[in-house]
């Protein structure tokens, strides 16, 4: 009986074992999109802040500002 019992603890130590390195790989996939994503999302950063930058300095341009009519 005992040795029913150690087969059937060691079958489920092995699943929750192999569970655990499921979970563990599928853990890092995650943290390795979201790396990715946080890389993607600094970039797009950096480029809307430049862009907002040459709005701002196209807007305050005397260029940019409405011709006067001649009369």
């Amino acid at each position: 009986r005992r040795r029913m019992r150690k087969m059937r603890g060691g079958r489920w130590g092995l699943l929750l074992q192999l569970r655990n390195v499921r979970l563990l790989v599928r853990n890092r996939c995650i943290m390795e999109e979201n790396e990715r994503l946080r890389q993607k999302a600094l970039l797009l950063n950096q480029q809307n802040q430049a862009l907002l930058s040459l709005l701002t300095n196209l807007r305050s341009s005397p260029a940019s500002s409405p011709k006067q009519p001649l009369s």
